[in-house]
C-alpha cells in the first residue's frame, strides 16, 4: 500500500503579546529589518529580544549622545520604555557606507587622545567604527550589544523586538478599562488577500493578555513617525465609532444581528481614507448605542454593555450615541482623536457629559460614503479631541479649510431663549465665556429671542404663528421616518437570511415603531417647512451674503452640568433633557451649520456615589455659518488664551487639575 501524500497545509495566522517589565507589547508580525546571521544573540533567555534603533546620521557615536536619545525616547513616547535597553540590541543608524556584518574582535585602538574600545558585544555593520571606552562600559552594565547600521536603511528610531534576529516593531497594549471599544484593530500583515494602497486592510485586535479582565488595545510608538507636508497626520492616533466602516473588519453598529448579518466588511469609509493617506493610525472601533439610537444606561442597552464614562465619581452616564468615542478620549492619553457621528446630538451630548472639545462638521461637508447612515438629511461626520491646536490640521486633512482671516466674526449672538433658569453655575461661567469672546472681537454681543425675532422677520404668510408652533412637526418627522427606513435593507436581508426578525432593543423598537408610523409624504412635508425655517434662519439670525459667508457666531447651551448617574433611568427620577425643535441641539441638526462644543469650566458637586465632592463638566458651544469649523476653532481658542482659561483639557476624573479641594477655574479678572 503506497504511503499517503498530503498537501504542505496553509501557514497559520499568528500574533504575539509579551510582557517587559510591567508593560504588555504586541509584536507587530510585518519585518521591519533582518540582522545578519553572524549577529550573536543576547543571554536573554526568550525568543522574543527588545531592541532600541537611535539615527546618529552625521555625528559621533558617543555614550553622550546614546543616552540623549534615550531621554527623548522616554519623554516623547509613551510606548519606549528602560526595558528596550536592558538585555538587547542597540541599533545606530550612521551615515558611514556599510559593509559585511560581522563581530569585531575585542582591541583597542588609539583614535586621537581618546581610548575606544571593541567587543564582541559590538556588531559591526560599517567598516573601522570603533566604540568609545564609556560606551562599551555601559553596553556590558546594560547586556546590549551594539549593531551599527548603514542610514539609508528604513529604519525609523525608536523600541523594536527581534524574532530570530527579525525586527519587528512593538505596539503597547493598553488596557481598555472604561470598556470604550468594540474591538481593538491592527494592520493585517498576514492576510493572503490582494492588498490595494487606496484601502489598507485591518483586522481586529482581541486580546487581554497581562491585562486582567479587561481588552486590549494595541498603539505604536510615536517615535516611528514624523510629520510632514505629505502627512500632517502622521502617527495620529485615532479611533473610530463603529458605525464606519474599516476594511477587514466587523461594523457592529452596537447590534449583534447587524455584526451576523454583515460579517467584515471589505471597505473603508472615504473620509477615513484619507485621512490613513496622510499618516493616522486607526487604533480601534469605539462602541455606540444600538443603530446610533439613543440607547442609555441601565436598561436600555442590551447588546453590548456600555461604556464607563470616567468623569466625576465614576458612575456618570455616557449618555450617546458616541458613548465610546468620547470615553477613549476623555479617559485614554494614548488616544488623539475619535471620530464619530452626530445626528440629534450623538457627538455633542456625549462631548457635555465628558467634557470635550467637538466638532460637529457641516452638513454633507464630509463625506459619509462608508459610514451606515441613521438620518441622512441631519447625519454629519464629528470629531472629539482634548486641545484645540491639534484638532486644526485634522480639520483641513478632512478638507475644512476655511481662512479665519477672511471670516473673522464681527456679531456674536446671544440667544435668551436657548437659556433657561435651571443651572445658575452654568450659564455663569457660560457668560463669563461670552465676554471673552466680546473682549477678542471687540463687539457686545446681541441678544436675541428668536420667537420675537420670528414674528418681525419670519415670513410674511407665517410671522403671525408662534415660532414653536410653526417649528412642531419638523425635526421628529425627518429623523423618525429616516431612522427607521435606513435599515429597510437590514431587516429584509436579515429575515431572508436566518428566516426570523433581528432583535432590535425595546428602546430603539420603540424608535423604529414611531417611524414606522410616519408616510413620507409626512416626511417630505416636515423637510419643507424646515427649509423655510433654514433659509430664515441663515438670512435673519446668521446675515449670510450671497457669496455664502457670514461675520455671526451664535452662542449656544449644551448639558445640564447636573449630575446623570448610569444607575438611574427617567422613571428613578432621573431628569430627562428636552428638545424642542427650535431649541439648540434640534435646531443645528435641522439647519446643517458648523458647530464646536467649548469645555469652559467644571462644577462641584456632592456624589451619592462616593460621598464626597466631585466636579462635572461644563461646556457651551459656538454655531457659525456652513464651513465655518476652522474660524470657530481659532475664535474659542484665542478667547480662552486671552481670558487665561486651560484651553487642553485632561484625561480622568476632571477636566482641569483640582487643588486643596478647589477647581482651578477660568478667569476673565484681566479683560
Amino acid at each position: 500500500m503506497s504511503p499517503t501524500s498530503f498537501l504542505s497545509p496553509p501557514a497559520l495566522t499568528q500574533w504575539s503579546a509579551v510582557q517587559l517589565g510591567t508593560e504588555s507589547y504586541y509584536v507587530r508580525p510585518r519585518v521591519e529589518a533582518v540582522l545578519p546571521a553572524s549577529a550573536p544573540v543576547p543571554t536573554a533567555a526568550s525568543r522574543v529580544i527588545p531592541a532600541t534603533v537611535i539615527d546618529l546620521e552625521g555625528e559621533q557615536i558617543s555614550l553622550p549622545r546614546v543616552q540623549r536619545s534615550i531621554a527623548d525616547f522616554l519623554r516623547l513616547d509613551d510606548v519606549f520604555q528602560s526595558g528596550f535597553i536592558n538585555g538587547g540590541y542597540l541599533i545606530v543608524r550612521h551615515s558611514t557606507p556599510a559593509t559585511q556584518c560581522v563581530p569585531l574582535v575585542q582591541q583597542q585602538h588609539a583614535l586621537g587622545q581618546q581610548q575606544v574600545e571593541t567587543s564582541t558585544r559590538v556588531l559591526s555593520c560599517i567598516k573601522d567604527q570603533h566604540v568609545p571606552v564609556d560606551l562599551a562600559s555601559y553596553l556590558d552594565e546594560h547586556d546590549l550589544l551594539l549593531c551599527i547600521v548603514a542610514s539609508d536603511i528604513p529604519l525609523a528610531q525608536g523600541p523594536y523586538f527581534a524574532v530570530d534576529r527579525r525586527l519587528h516593531q512593538a505596539w503597547r497594549l493598553y488596557p481598555d478599562h472604561l470598556g470604550a471599544f468594540a474591538s481593538s484593530v491592527v494592520p493585517d500583515d498576514n492576510t493572503d488577500i490582494p492588498r490595494s494602497e487606496d484601502s489598507p486592510r485591518f483586522t481586529a485586535f482581541q486580546s487581554n493578555a497581562f491585562a486582567g479582565l479587561t481588552g486590549s488595545v494595541a498603539v505604536p510608538s510615536r517615535l516611528y513617525f514624523k510629520q510632514t507636508p505629505q502627512l500632517p497626520l502622521n502617527g495620529a492616533r485615532i479611533s473610530l465609532k463603529d458605525n464606519i466602516h474599516l476594511n477587514g473588519v466587523e461594523t457592529t453598529l452596537g447590534s449583534r444581528a447587524y455584526t451576523e448579518l454583515y460579517g467584515k466588511q471589505n471597505t473603508t469609509a472615504e473620509f477615513v481614507k484619507v485621512l490613513i493617506k496622510h499618516g493616522a493610525v486607526i487604533v480601534g472601533k469605539t462602541k455606540l448605542s444600538a443603530f446610533a439610537g439613543a440607547e442609555l444606561p441601565p436598561n436600555m442597552c442590551i447588546d453590548y454593555f456600555p461604556p464607563w464614562n470616567p468623569r466625576g465619581d465614576g458612575y456618570q452616564g455616557p449618555s450617546g450615541s458616541s458613548s465610546g468615542a468620547a470615553a477613549s478620549v476623555a479617559g485614554y492619553r494614548w488616544v488623539d482623536y475619535a471620530l464619530c457621528t452626530d445626528t440629534t446630538g450623538s457627538m455633542r451630548m456625549p462631548a457635555a457629559v465628558h467634557g470635550l472639545w467637538g466638532v460637529r462638521t457641516s452638513w454633507n461637508s464630509v463625506s459619509m460614503d462608508g459610514v451606515v447612515p441613521a438620518s441622512p438629511s441631519v447625519d454629519a461626520i464629528s470629531v472629539l479631541f482634548r486641545s484645540p491646536p491639534v484638532a486644526a490640521v485634522l480639520l483641513e486633512s478632512m478638507n475644512l479649510r476655511d481662512v479665519p482671516q477672511e471670516n473673522w466674526p464681527t456679531r456674536i449672538v446671544y440667544p435668551s431663549e436657548w437659556y433657561t433658569a435651571d443651572n445658575q453655575a452654568q450659564h455663569g461661567i457660560t457668560d463669563k465665556f461670552v465676554s471673552a469672546l466680546e473682549s477678542l472681537l471687540q463687539v457686545k454681543r446681541t441678544e436675541l429671542n428668536f420667537s420675537e425675532e420670528w414674528a418681525r422677520s419670519g415670513p410674511q404668510e407665517l410671522r403671525s404663528n408662534p415660532l414653536s408652533q410653526c417649528m412642531k412637526g419638523t425635526a421628529g418627522p425627518v429623523t423618525s421616518w429616516e431612522i427607521y427606513h435606513s435599515f429597510d435593507n437590514f431587516r429584509a436581508e436579515y429575515q431572508a437570511k436566518f428566516g426570523k426578525k433581528p432583535y432590535v432593543s425595546p428602546s430603539h423598537l420603540q424608535r423604529w415603531k414611531s417611524g414606522e408610523k410616519i408616510t413620507q409624504e409626512a416626511r417630505d412635508a416636515a423637510l419643507k417647512k424646515t427649509q423655510i425655517y433654514t433659509s430664515w434662519f441663515n438670512r435673519e439670525i446668521l446675515q449670510i451674503d450671497q457669496s455664502g459667508k457670514s461675520r455671526t457666531i451664535l452662542v449656544a447651551p449644551i448639558g445640564s452640568s447636573q449630575p446623570s448617574y448610569r444607575d438611574l433611568s427617567e422613571h428613578d427620577g432621573q431628569v430627562g433633557g428636552k428638545n424642542p425643535a427650535h431649541g439648540p441641539t434640534a435646531a443645528v441638526s435641522m439647519l446643517g451649520p458648523a458647530q464646536i462644543i467649548v469645555p469652559i469650566g467644571q462644577m462641584p458637586y456632592e456624589s451619592r456615589i462616593s460621598d464626597q465632592r466631585e466636579y462635572l463638566p461644563i461646556v457651551t458651544s459656538i454655531i457659525g455659518a456652513r464651513g465655518s469649523e476652522q474660524t470657530l476653532l481659532l475664535v474659542a481658542h484665542q478667547a480662552l488664551q486671552l481670558g487665561k482659561w486651560p484651553a487642553e483639557v485632561l484625561t480622568g476624573k476632571t477636566m482641569y487639575e483640582v487643588k486643596e479641594d478647589k477647581m482651578v477655574k477660568p478667569t476673565i479678572s484681566n479683560l
